[in-house]
Order: structure tokens, then sequence, then C-alpha cells
């Protein structure tokens, strides 16, 4: 057995954790740790509830809040649209939420 060998393997090792440590990655990981893993699954959650919320349109809270209501359909024509000016005011469902 070569202690030469040993020495400079025990030399990288030492130079890499002081080179870890210094970077603060040690601090991190125990820090990463030492949160409980419900917290992060709430944070998840959390995340995932705003997502259905802002990209699929997901808006339960919102219509809870408005008493399962709905909202007026809201129409895209133009002004001077001669068959929107007869057809619009005649469609009562329009009118509805």
């Amino acid at each position: 057995m070569d202690i030469g060998v040993d020495l400079v393997a025990m030399e990288t090792w030492v130079a890499n954790v002081v080179q870890w440590t210094s970077l603060g990655l040690v601090k991190l990981t125990e820090t990463v740790a030492s949160v409980p893993l419900w917290e992060y699954f709430s944070v998840a959650l959390a995340f995932v509830a705003i997502w259905l919320y802002i990209v699929l349109d997901f808006h339960l809270v919102d219509d809870l809040l408005h008493g399962l209501q709905g909202e007026l359909p809201r129409i895209h024509h133009s002004v001077a649209s001669k068959v929107a000016a007869y057809v619009l005011p005649k469609c009562e469902i329009l009118k509805k939420r």
C-alpha cells in the first residue's frame, strides 16, 4: 500500500470539502433538510391552485364569492353592424347571468 497515493487522495478530498463549504452549499443543504416536508407540499399545492386559477380559468373561488350567479355574457361586435343592432335586443338569454 502506497502512503503517498493516500496522502494525495486525502489532500484532494480536503480541497473539495473546503471548496464546497466555501460556497455555502453545506449550510444550504442543512437548511433545506431542516424544513418539514408538509411545508414543501403546501407551497406546491398553492402553486398548483394559482396555476389552475390563472391558466385554466378555474374561477371556483370567484364564483363562490359571487353566489354562483355567473357573469353577463360579453359579445364582441361592430357598433356599426345593422345585424347586431337588430338581433341583440331580441336575444333575452344575453341579458341573463
